[in-house]
């Protein structure tokens, strides 16, 4: 009895020092959230435990979103953090580069444990556009008479691109009335850098200005104007004008005629001309008259045959100051009947048909002048002469038309500000009434890709544009195949194409073959995939007679001769000849220009922009129609009269600005372009037809062809 109760007391003495272990705590590790802001991502996460367990590493871990999910970085760091029994909240965030990423709950207990993770969290950061700032700089101006010359600056963090960018010029009054604008730099881009504009304006009304940089950005009709610096123009004292420049254009047995033109510097309005002559080798006046300022030649009479003479001229201004005289010596002739056979044409090498001399007689052709190219400065025609002259060999590139004498070339330009003085290569004599033999038998020419060019009435009228020779060049293989494909590989076939696609345009454009500015008698299509351009179908580079067709093309399957149309128009548009890239007005206009004319062709199918479009200045597809409006129910030849207004109407200057203000004498309405705008979008509103009248759908395609002429600045440049 005694021995059983010692072991019992033992047993249970036993249990007291053998307790069962205590039990595991266990860990559960939450779901992330995570909260994007430009590149910041803020991150929440929890952790639960039952039991106390002492941390050696807790955060939670941000690790790239890929199949080895690629560690990144750790926030919200709780290292050594115990946690008893309860939900731990971690909280953090980091600012990461753009990406795809996961977020998760991590932890390990000791330093030798592998880490333990938690669900993980998608997200995503996106690249945020650096932040741009456009500070316009000061304006330094420097004045030269009436005239004044202007330096500023812009400066840009980030990269922009300026619809409009100039130095502006307003009066120093209480609105700051606008003036006129300079050192325009449309279309550039800036970026974080300084960009320096200068320009010039001349001929200011004396009083008081101020100069400041504006700029407007892309889609905005706003302008943003810097700092103004105020300067004053003073009123010159009176000067003398300089001397008119005079020859004599006809001399007999006993008559002479002096012809002059205005001086180039008058100094104010000219108010007289003084003409006389006197003996060569004498200072006695035998005569002299004092004639009108809008007189350009005088007929002497009363001569003695076969003498040497000295006529003169001498202008005055409105301020009573005479010029110096012009004096041009020339002796009276002695010939039986008193008339000396002339050539009906003579160009000279000398201004004021001076110099080494080329004659020619109605009916002369000459495709090239040889050692004679780009001397000739002057010509003199004789009625009923006219000349046919061209700035390339061949009858090819620019064309000057005359019926009348130039005494000085300088101010007849092509290609916008290329002048004809020592530049033709080329001409041909015709009578005043000649006119290119008319085109018979066209018929539309159907292309590879089922698409036509058509032949439009009038186009019979403008030979003068067939294209003689073409060359077709392989400088990528895909844009070639393409090409080929989709219009001819046959330069035969080409060179009708893209001939009727010309005289298309010219008949929309032009009444006569003689306006025409601008002849591609030897062609060039160049297949090709220059960096950053297959998007794009190709440019017309005009200087060149070139077109450049890129992958961008294949885009335009079932509608090639569209394309084809456009760009031959702007080859031969006076628009792009002179203007496109000096206002953006004009480049809007041209290019509605050349889908108008793929309007009268029947080219365009696409319909009518939603209520007529944003604004006339959207060009293409949007002008287009809007030029259609008015051409049916406004102003019949509208469109012609637009085009011819886009010349040199003075012969002083080599480029005339196009103005907006020809518009009312454009058009019988008399209305500007924006009152025709409103009328336009107010008969679209009442349920204007969405097609073109006589346009077809057969070659319908949803995408709008406006990307074929993106890059006409450098058919510009070339």
């Amino acid at each position: 009895m005694g021995i059983h109760a010692r072991r019992s007391i033992r047993a249970a003495a036993g249990r007291t020092e053998h307790q069962q272990p205590p039990t595991e705590p266990t860990i559960s590790l939450g779901v992330v959230t995570a909260d994007v802001v430009d590149s910041t991502v803020s991150l929440q996460g929890s952790i639960t435990t039952t039991g106390s367990v002492l941390f050696e590493g807790l955060n939670i871990s941000i690790a790239e979103n890929n199949p080895d999910y690629t560690f990144v970085l750790s926030t919200a760091i709780a290292n050594g953090r115990t946690v008893t029994d309860e939900t731990s909240v971690l909280s953090g965030s980091a600012s990461l580069s753009a990406g795809e990423y996961v977020a998760y709950v991590s932890y390990r207990r000791n330093p030798q444990d592998a880490w333990t993770t938690g669900p993980k969290t998608a997200f995503t950061v996106e690249s945020v556009p650096a932040e741009t700032t456009i500070a316009p700089g000061g304006v330094d101006v420097s004045i030269a008479n009436t005239s004044a010359s202007f330096e500023g600056t812009i400066t840009t963090t980030g990269s922009v691109t300026f619809d409009g960018l100039n130095i502006s010029v307003a009066h120093d009054d209480q609105n700051f009335t606008f003036y006129q604008s300079t050192a325009f730099s449309n279309g550039q881009t800036v970026t974080d850098a300084t960009f320096t504009l200068s320009g010039t304006i001349q001929n200011f009304t004396p009083g008081d200005y101020v100069a400041y940089v504006s700029y407007s950005l892309d889609g905005q009709t706003t302008w943003i104007t810097g700092p103004k610096k105020k300067f004053t123009i003073v009123a010159p004292a009176p000067q003398a004008p300089n001397a008119p420049v005079a020859s004599i254009t006809d001399i007999q047995n006993t008559t002479a005629r002096l012809s002059w033109s205005p001086p180039t510097q008058p100094n104010g309005a000219i108010a007289s001309y003084t003409v006389g002559y006197r003996l060569a080798g004498t200072q006695s006046n035998l005569y002299r008259m004092t004639v009108g300022p809008s007189l350009r030649s005088f007929d002497f009479s009363n001569l003695t045959k076969n003498t040497a003479y000295e006529f003169w001229i001498y202008a005055t201004n409105d301020s009573g100051q005479n010029s110096t005289n012009m004096i041009v010596a020339a002796t009276t002739l002695s010939v039986p009947g008193g008339v000396l056979p002339t050539p009906d044409v003579v160009f000279y090498t000398g201004t004021n048909f001076s110099g080494r001399t080329i004659s020619s007689d109605i009916g002369t052709i000459r495709s090239t002048l040889g050692g004679d190219n780009n001397v000739i400065q002057s010509i003199k025609i004789k009625p009923p002469a006219k000349v046919y002259a061209y700035s390339s060999e061949g009858f090819n590139g620019g064309v000057l038309v005359l019926t009348g004498g130039a005494t000085n070339l300088s101010p007849y330009t092509y290609l916008g500000d290329r002048s004809f003085f020592n530049a033709i290569s080329s001409y041909y004599v015709e009578a005043a009434a000649y006119e290119p033999p008319y085109v018979t038998g066209s018929q539309p020419i159907a292309v590879g890709d089922g698409s036509r060019v058509p032949v439009l009435a009038g186009s019979e009228k403008f030979s003068n544009v067939i294209i003689d020779s073409l060359q077709l060049q392989n400088q990528d293989t895909t844009t070639y195949n393409t090409f080929t494909s989709q219009v001819s590989g046959s330069t035969d076939s080409l060179r009708s194409i893209f001939s009727q696609a010309l005289r298309n345009a010219c008949a929309v454009l032009y009444s006569t073959a003689d306006e025409v500015p601008m002849i591609h008698k030897n062609f060039i299509i160049r297949c090709a995939n220059p960096a950053g351009m297959a998007q794009y179908a190709g440019v017309s580079i005009y200087p060149e007679s070139t077109l450049e067709v890129y992958r961008g093309f294949s885009t335009y399957r079932g509608q090639s001769t569209w394309f084809i149309q456009h760009e031959m128009t702007h080859m031969i548009s006076k628009i792009s000849m002179r203007y496109y890239f000096e206002n953006a007005a004009a480049r809007a206009l041209e290019e509605g220009v050349a889908e108008y004319v793929a309007m009268v062709a029947g080219l365009v199918t696409l319909p009518r922009p939603a209520g007529g479009g944003g604004s006339w200045q959207e060009g293409y597809r949007t002008t287009a129609y809007f030029f259609d409006y008015i051409e049916r129910r406004v102003s019949p030849g509208f469109v012609r009269r637009l085009v011819a207004s886009f010349t040199t109407t003075d012969l002083s200057k080599k480029v005339m600005p196009w103005s907006q203000n020809v518009v009312p004498s454009l058009n019988t309405a008399g209305k500007t372009l924006d009152q025709l705008w409103a009328d336009y979008k107010a008969w679209v509103a009442s349920g204007a037809p969405q097609l073109p009248l006589g346009a077809s759908t057969a070659h319908h395609v949803s995408a709008d062809p406006t990307g074929g002429c993106a890059m006409h600045a450098r058919a510009h440049n070339e």
